[in-house]
């Protein structure tokens, strides 16, 4: 599993978010959507933060519709991962994709993601990202 961003979409929005196009790769299928936007910088530091706050049990949720990845960890192995649609307010929920990786993968990915954007975002906010960037990488060592 592979978060993937698209650096040519990054653009500020009207509130100065970084929004871009952002999915995950797992072996070929795609999480939700290669031209799915959304705000790209929330999104990864608040993954990292709950997978860092979570170790067992996380919920990586999309900003934009009903959306998200649930990770499971166990003590000792793989981790699983279930991509999730949350059919609100039918209280249905829809097992897109399930399986097995490795999460630690999954974090250096996000990683570099970040990486990505503070080296290829040029907004009129760029200090900024490049600040909020270096920080989410401190608490995430």
């Amino acid at each position: 599993m592979e978060l993937i961003i698209d650096v040519s979409t990054l653009k500020p929005s009207t509130t100065n978010l970084i929004t871009g196009d952002i999915y995950f790769d797992i072996d070929g299928y795609i999480f939700i959507d290669e031209v799915w936007s959304d705000f790209v910088l929330i999104l990864i530091s608040s993954w990292l933060y709950e997978l860092k706050s979570k170790p067992t049990k996380a919920k990586l949720y999309f900003m934009e519709g009903s959306y998200y990845v649930e990770i499971t960890q166990p003590l000792t192995g793989l981790a699983k991962f279930r991509c999730v649609k949350d059919e609100w307010p039918n209280n249905k929920l829809t097992i897109m994709k399930e399986g097995e990786f490795c999460l630690s993968g999954l974090i250096l990915s996000m990683k570099r993601c970040l990486n990505l954007i503070y080296n290829s975002y040029i907004g009129d906010n760029r200090d900024d990202v490049r600040e909020y960037i270096n920080m989410t990488l401190e608490n995430n060592r």
